[in-house]
């Protein structure tokens, strides 16, 4: 039989007792439907051929240049919102070509086809428009409203031909002064794409926002570092077909210098234009796919398809590796630098060289307050010692520390003979530094410096018998509600318990407890609460019992006390009862065990049960009540029948219940009533019946 069973049999036992692309952008700037510019509206511009392709402002950069969410790529090349922290989804339901809106498209059109609105429909290629991003970064930078493109694919029956771009042409255009000619294939450039082997860049007084002395025709491209056109599609969908419909983005790179037939010189800054769209492809059969640059750990020279793979600077050449070497030019020169970081020629004591060092001329040093530096003759005014600096005003300066007039390494300190030593304190904390000096103290009131160069901590308990042994350790415990002093002494607990009502004893206990709805505060007062606990009192002289009931195992036993009314007086009675779990040791308990713990009747180790209008065992009460808070004090009790058992409860506030007697589980009545006994009960001597 298990204790609780036990237990709950026992409450019966006791019955007698129991207690329990875009057009020229429209009003406004950069939104709606524009007109494309064609030729025939400005026939003056250079390379103009073919028909403006024009068309609505998707993909229109904004007023600050960035493309709109339809994916068009941005100055890097990288679609919109697809970037290496993208998170862009292509949107292709519903669409079988097309944009996806992150910078790739939803499928391409075959069989003269064209894409418009997401559906492959007949109709010429291309006129669902095409867009245009980015800026051409020379002199106050253009924004092209206008394009053309023509491409052509190696047409081949063959399998193992794959349809590649051969060439692309495009032309952009600005108002009615502003055009941009391209034309790439032929090789790949180094670094991705095709080369661009052709280019003009023309700009009159129409080209918007154009300065005069930067206008012209741009023809000298050799100036470019970068000249290539990425297409995001290089091949055709049908390689055999004559003419095929490809979508694509085209991305024009550009970096570096163009010229126009006389000394105008413009620069291009890094420049990335996008246009997107559907672009007819013409097959052909006696071209062939682009050459592949081979410019791997090269600078200049044959890139393998008759272009180079890079140009060398002035006073450059370039060596049989591909490496730009400087070739030092001295020619007409006597001093002064060679353009490689040599020198033509040194000037004497009392010389300069010549600005174009074509001659050495007289010169007066000035060293006037002086010690070093520039004497403003090519020479020097003298030289500082080591480690030191020549400062503005030509003086030496030591930025480290100084030992007798000697300037130390950095971290050097000086030594007790004041040289400069360098301090051994890799690993050390404290101790010698080998200069003279220390690495560090130990500042713990019980730590020492030991042989290695570490603080170590060393336990001090001399007269303790608990407390700290100054190293975050301990000297000892004290037993039971014992208190360690200041002078690490294990001293007996007094419970501080004056003026209170509720809170800590200080001795591992409590004061008392409050009464339901009250709450202890800091001042370890009972306050708040409804008022409407009744206090409990006997009808009768109290009188009271005991009994001790072992467990089938032998070693658990359940102690049950009561009190109650004098049946022979009433008759009715109010019967308080109190049970409690243990083992087969005998003793006692502290005093002031919280009730609190307790939460129902049927998992109580310390149970309190109060009964009213009772007639026979708990079971035949009116009402029950279970304790909700209070103290209970056990201080002896034995296992043996006929032993003394000192007992009381105080301070308990009981909520009514109702006690399902098979499982002797106990549920609070909802505005049930609520009862207190304030006043101890059950202090005395009780004498413990036989085993029932």
């Amino acid at each position: 039989m298990t204790p609780r069973a036990l237990a709950r049999c026992l409450a019966l036992a006791l019955a007698p007792f129991a207690l329990t692309m875009t057009a020229c952008p429209g009003p406004g700037g950069g939104g709606g439907t524009g007109v494309a510019v064609t030729c025939e509206q400005n026939p003056n511009q250079p390379k103009c051929a073919g028909e403006t392709i024009g068309g609505d402002s998707t993909g229109t950069p904004d007023s600050t240049g960035t493309p709109d969410s339809t994916g068009t790529p941005d100055s890097t090349g990288t679609p919109d919102g697809s970037g290496p922290d993208g998170g862009c989804t292509p949107q292709c339901s519903g669409s079988t070509c097309g944009s996806d809106g992150c910078g790739g498209f939803c499928g391409s059109c075959s069989g003269g086809l064209t894409c418009v609105d997401g559906n492959c429909i007949e109709g010429e290629c291309g006129q669902g428009g095409a867009s245009i991003d980015g800026m051409f970064n020379a002199g106050p930078g253009v924004e092209f409203d206008n394009v053309t493109v023509a491409i052509t694919h190696k047409m081949d029956i063959d399998e193992f031909e794959d349809g590649c771009l051969t060439t692309v042409v495009i032309d952009l255009g600005k108002g009615f002064g502003c055009t941009l000619h391209i034309e790439a294939g032929t090789a790949t450039w180094p670094t991705g794409g095709l080369r661009i082997t052709e280019f003009e860049f023309f700009a009159d007084s129409q080209c918007p926002g154009f300065p005069d002395d930067s206008e012209g025709q741009y023809i000298d491209f050799s100036g470019l570092t970068l000249r290539t056109v990425i297409p995001s599609a290089d091949k055709v969908p049908d390689k055999n077909a004559p003419e095929s419909c490809l979508t694509t983005n085209l991305q024009v790179r550009l970096e570096g210098v163009i010229r126009d037939a006389g000394d105008k010189v413009l620069n291009v800054a890094d420049t990335t234009i996008n246009i997107g769209g559907e672009f007819n492809s013409i097959g052909s059969t006696t071209d062939s796919c682009p050459c592949d640059a081979s410019c791997s750990g090269k600078e200049c020279g044959d890139d393998g398809c008759g272009f180079e793979c890079g140009i060398c600077g002035d006073n450059e050449t370039c060596d049989g590796a591909g490496i730009c070497q400087c070739t030092p030019s001295c020619e007409g020169k006597v001093c002064g630098d060679d353009g490689c970081g040599g020198s033509c020629g040194g000037c004497g004591e009392f010389e300069a060289c010549a600005p174009d060092g074509s001659e050495c001329i007289p010169c007066t040093p000035e060293c006037d307050g002086k010690v070093c530096g520039d004497n403003g003759c090519g020479g020097t005014c003298g030289d500082c010692g080591t480690n030191e600096s020549c400062n503005g005003s030509g003086q030496c300066e030591c930025p480290n520390t100084a030992c007798s007039g000697a300037c130390c390494d950095s971290g050097q300190v000086c030594d007790g003979g004041d040289a400069c030593c360098t301090q051994q304190c890799d690993g050390k904390d404290c101790g010698d530094d080998g200069c003279g000096g220390t690495c560090g103290t130990c500042t713990g009131a019980n730590e020492v410096c030991n042989a290695t160069g570490q603080c170590e901590c060393t336990p001090d308990c001399t007269g303790k018998d608990c407390g700290d042994n100054g190293c975050g350790g301990s000297c000892g415990t004290c037993n039971g509600s014992d208190t360690c002093n200041a002078a690490g002494q294990c001293i007996a607990c007094t419970p501080q318990c004056a003026g209170k009502d509720c809170g800590d004893d200080g001795c591992g206990g409590v004061c008392g407890t409050c009464l339901a709805g009250e709450t202890c505060n800091a001042s370890d007062q009972c306050v708040g609460g409804s008022g409407t606990c009744t206090e409990h009192s006997f009808a009768t002289s109290i009188w009271g019992g005991g009994a001790i009931q072992q467990g089938s195992a032998g070693n658990e036993y359940v102690l049950g006390l009561w009190f109650s009314d004098d049946p022979d007086a009433v008759a009715s009675i109010d019967r308080l009862q109190f049970e409690f779990l243990f083992g087969s040791v005998n003793g006692g308990l502290p005093a002031g065990i919280d009730l609190a713990n307790e939460t129902n009747y049927a998992s109580c180790q310390m149970c309190l049960l109060l009964g009213t209008g009772c007639t026979g065992g708990m079971d035949t009460c009116q009402k029950l009540f279970f304790p909700t808070a209070g103290l209970v004090s056990l201080w002896e009790y034995s296992t043996v029948p006929d032993q003394t058992v000192e007992w009381s409860i105080s301070d308990v506030v009981f909520q009514e219940v109702t006690v399902d007697w098979a499982s002797f589980t106990s549920t609070p009545v909802p505005g049930g009533d609520e009862l207190c006994i304030t006043n101890p009960v059950g202090i005395g001597a009780v004498n413990l019946l036989p085993q029932q």
